[in-house]
């Protein structure tokens, strides 16, 4: 897979998906320079692949076909080994990864605080399902 298929799968897996007029935006580049990168008519400079890594939380190696999976095990690039959170840790921050209108800043104490500050409302939603099912 090339550098641009990679950086197009990661845009529009991402939930909400991106426009490429949103992703540049965000990266600080124009709508015309990701077309080209994700159409691998151009490649990104450096600084905006890191940018793009950053962004989506995935290594350089990883847009660079260097590494075959998204998952660095580090969430954020903020020195948080995953393998190092409980199960009930991990099933919270990928909870609270797919609510739309929550965000945080990403910083490795504000991860940690967010984890324990989300526990009784990930359980609440569990339990709902729960209940939901049982019905």
């Amino acid at each position: 897979m090339s550098i641009g298929s990679r950086i197009a799968k990661l845009r529009k897996n991402r939930r909400p998906s991106l426009t490429q007029e949103e992703f540049a935006h965000e990266i600080g580049i124009s709508r015309a320079a990701l077309s080209h990168y994700e159409k691998d008519r151009r490649e990104p400079d450096y600084e905006t692949l890191q940018k793009i890594a950053n962004y989506f939380s995935v290594t350089t190696d990883y847009l660079l076909g260097r590494e075959q999976s998204e998952d660095s095990n580090t969430i954020f690039n903020q020195g948080i080994d995953s393998s190092t959170l409980t199960e009930q840790q991990q099933a919270i921050l990928e909870w609270a990864l797919t609510k739309e209108n929550l965000s945080f800043s990403n910083k490795k104490e504000d991860i940690i605080e967010m984890l324990d500050r989300f526990v009784a409302f990930y359980e609440f939603e569990q339990a709902q399902k729960n209940k939901n099912k049982d019905k």
